[in-house]
């Protein structure tokens, strides 16, 4: 019992830092992204 409640929580383990890793990249992906169109839009407005 306590063997496969150890695996289980193992499983669990591995599986949330999964999700965390994918939701800095994410993250990450999208600062870029605001970066950019913030970054366009600044040069839109430098130029009007």
């Amino acid at each position: 019992m306590t063997k496969t409640l150890h695996t289980h929580s193992q499983e669990i383990n591995t599986y949330i830092l999964q999700v965390s890793q994918e939701l800095t990249t994410r993250m990450t992906r999208n600062e870029f992204t605001n970066d950019h169109f913030a970054g366009q839009n600044a040069r839109r407005l430098a130029r009007s």
